[in-house]
């Protein structure tokens, strides 16, 4: 695999369990340390890829409301399983 996909994967996983551990996504720069990446820009990048591919859900104009779709859950259990 990747390191791209890697980091994606690890970002999805950071994601859905901040959200499970929590009740609500963490703020870019909180997602940036739980996965090791310096730069906010790159993750909202990376958040966007994520986001086109039907990975993830964020509303708009609103903070933390990233969320892990059904197909997102689906790779993650797919990644584990492999």
């Amino acid at each position: 695999m990747s390191k791209k996909k890697t980091t994606d994967l690890q970002i999805l996983r950071n994601l859905k369990k901040y959200v499970d551990a929590n009740g609500f996504a963490p703020s870019i720069r909180e997602l940036c340390l739980l996965s090791d990446i310096e730069s906010t820009s790159t993750m909202s990048l990376r958040l966007a890829r994520l986001e086109g591919a039907g990975f993830i859900l964020k509303e708009p104009v609103k903070t933390r409301t990233l969320r892990v779709t059904e197909l997102g859950r689906k790779l993650l259990e797919r990644a584990r399983t492999a």
